[in-house]
């Protein structure tokens, strides 16, 4: 209950700042670092632990508050060699194109908030001590990929804002032994074939590019 009455206080300051003029930017250059956390595919969670997941994109303004954008991100992975029966040691990193469609508003000058969707391609390499030793190579995949994103952003500069970043990334793929060269996984084949999904969790940069006044007159 407490936590709901700060929420309410918090959307009423911020509401209270849109009777003057909202920030509206035409443009925006955009860099977050999260932290990967897999939540679907057990034999993801239970192998591979994500480190750090950075996106960089840019974002346009193209009708109040409508937002078209395109970027790429890198993923890495590492194995936890604990959860195999044999020792596997290696890492595993995703790179990846998207576009993005989200809404933008702020409330005020400083304080607003995002939210959209995510859409791309992105290719898995797998490099390990199984998989150089029977391919020769790394073990790599593609597939494509969505994520709901949601954003609450701090315009600190006239031209520069901080955001708490949030996604929920699916996967059209799924990771079972196939990606570390080996037999089967620990366990055998009790594990059912689930798309990898993901929680990513962090914080970001905004460069903001010209400048729109929306005045509120109530």
């Amino acid at each position: 209950m407490r936590i709901l009455f700060i929420l309410l206080f918090l959307f009423s300051v911020a509401t209270s700042h849109s009777q003057g003029k909202d920030f509206e930017p035409k443009g925006a250059f955009k860099f977050d670092i999260q932290l990967p956390i897999v939540i679907g595919n057990k034999p993801m969670k239970s192998i591979m632990k994500g480190m750090v997941k950075g996106s960089v994109y840019y974002q346009h303004n193209v009708f109040k508050g409508l937002n078209v954008g395109v970027g790429g991100h890198y993923l890495l992975y590492t194995i936890d060699e604990f959860a195999l029966y044999q020792e596997i040691t290696g890492a595993m990193h995703e790179v990846g194109g998207f576009g993005k469609i989200s809404y933008q508003k702020f409330f005020g000058e400083k304080f607003g908030f995002e939210f959209g969707v995510k859409a791309g391609y992105a290719h898995f390499f797998c490099v390990n001590d199984s998989s150089s030793a029977k391919l020769g190579k790394a073990y790599d995949e593609g597939t494509f990929f969505v994520e709901p994103v949601l954003n609450f952003e701090i315009k600190v500069h006239d031209a520069l804002g901080i955001n708490l970043a949030f996604g929920w990334t699916l996967y059209g793929n799924y990771f079972d032994q196939r990606f570390l060269s080996i037999d089967e996984l620990p366990g055998g084949n009790v594990y059912k074939h689930s798309n990898t999904n993901m929680i990513n969790l962090g914080f970001g940069i905004s460069y903001y590019f010209g400048y729109k006044n929306n005045l509120n007159t109530q």
